[in-house]
């Protein structure tokens, strides 16, 4: 079969980096940067590079599994796997009410846009407060800070409008933002 080269971007961070990832035999076996895309004129980094390894280890989890009383894992289909969720955690809440359950967003759910709504209407539908993200878990102090300090009150300014850019604190070449 002949490789199929389809774009796509990286999701390992913030960054989207866009890519073309050739796929045979249903199969991913290279990614590269795009240099048609304007933003990232075909930069990737290293990790984007290995996507391919990712996507192809021969012990990558790619179906629900259940713990067994010997405390082995067995294949469990989706729905089964929700269903069983569901019970527990409908049991969970009559036993011990709505902020019982606590929903989390790691640093990842940034990254793919319907993972922080959906995951906040879950929230209130189950009746949570208990709703966190990487930053209100690992970077608190960013929002305390700003709080505490002080921050620019000039308003937002587009970096692609600006005649000057000074960085402070940071490198966005090593950072990727």
């Amino acid at each position: 079969m002949a490789v199929d080269t389809k774009r796509s971007f990286c999701r390992f961070c913030h960054a989207s980096c866009a890519m073309l990832v050739d796929v045979e035999d249903d199969k991913i076996v290279a990614v590269r940067g795009d240099k048609e895309n304007h933003m990232f004129n075909g930069y990737t980094c290293i990790k984007g590079r290995q996507l391919p390894d990712m996507h192809n280890l021969p012990d990558r989890m790619i179906t629900s599994k259940i713990r067994q009383p010997d405390g082995s894992f067995k294949d469990i289909s989706t729905a089964d796997a929700l269903a069983l969720a569901g019970a527990q955690m409908k049991a969970l809440v009559e036993e011990h009410g709505p902020h019982s359950v606590a929903v989390y967003c790691g640093t990842n759910a940034f990254q793919n846009s319907a993972v922080l709504g959906t995951s906040y209407a879950f929230a209130q539908g189950v009746g949570t407060r208990n709703w966190f993200t990487s930053v209100t878990v690992d970077q608190p102090a960013k929002v305390f800070t700003t709080a505490r300090y002080g921050m620019w009150m000039g308003g937002g300014n587009a970096f692609a409008d600006s005649d000057v850019a000074m960085f402070v604190g940071n490198n966005p070449i090593v950072s990727h933002y």
